[in-house]
Parts: C-alpha cells; sequence; structure tokens
C-alpha cells in the first residue's frame, strides 16, 4: 500500500495488534478458503521515507486440489478477494446522486506456490492494461 493506503493500514496496526490483523485477514480469506492455517506470522515492511507499507502473508492450504477425472487431472482455483472488492456492483443501482469511485488505484498481488514434490510449471504470467482501468 502506498500514500492514502499506507497510512490507513499503519493507522489500522497502530490500533490493534499484529495478531488481531492475523486472525481478521484469516477470516476473510476463510470465506474462500475454508481450510486456510496460517503457516507464519506475517511479514510488515514499512518504508517510511517512499509512504509504502507492505504485509507479507504465509498460509497453507492443505484441501486446496480437487481431482477433475474427465480431464484426468488436479484443479486448484486461486481467487483475487482483494481484487473484487474493487470490481463489485454498487449496492443502490438505482441512484439519485453520483457514484464516488476512489480511482485511480494501483493494485499489486504477488502470488507465490509452494507445491509438494517437484513439478513441471511453465511459467505464464499476465499483464492486462486498459485505458479504463
Amino acid at each position: 500500500a502506498t500514500g492514502a493506503a499506507a497510512e490507513n493500514l499503519r493507522s489500522t496496526l497502530a490500533s490493534q495488534s499484529r495478531e488481531r490483523l492475523q486472525k481478521d485477514y484469516l477470516d476473510y480469506y476463510a470465506a474462500a478458503y475454508p481450510d486456510l492455517a496460517v503457516a507464519q506470522p506475517m511479514d510488515i515492511r514499512d518504508d517510511l521515507d517512499a509512504n509504502a507499507i507492505e504485509l507479507v502473508e504465509h498460509y497453507r492450504m492443505p484441501k486446496y486440489w480437487t481431482r477433475d477425472d474427465k480431464k484426468k487431472r488436479w484443479d486448484g482455483d486461486i481467487g483475487v478477494p482483494d481484487l473484487m472488492g474493487w470490481l463489485k456492483r454498487p449496492k443502490a443501482l438505482n441512484r439519485q446522486a453520483p457514484l464516488s469511485l476512489r480511482h485511480p488505484v494501483n493494485f499489486t498481488l504477488v502470488s507465490e506456490f509452494r507445491l509438494p514434490g517437484s513439478w513441471a510449471v511453465k511459467p505464464d504470467p499476465l499483464h492486462f492494461e486498459h485505458t479504463a482501468f
């Protein structure tokens, strides 16, 4: 997070313990991944000069894979609830006033997955840009 978002996160960290914040994050992600568990405490990297703060979270997902017998493979889906929050429709669709949007928003998500055993996986980076975003 940078700028105002970094300040908000610092305020949150000042008003509650790191353990409480980690529990809140775990509960948030557990809605999509019920068997999710914290693998190690989150790292907080705060760069006051750049007004940027980064949280690094570590989770285990023991029941992540599902077998697709028709395709003869194991599948796993990764959702991005943080991003979906920016893309959801407003609650009030019949509006009498303009809709306020907090834009532009720069959203960066880096996910690393440590898979059991050795896997032959080719990197497939995706970068998407559009003038509407």
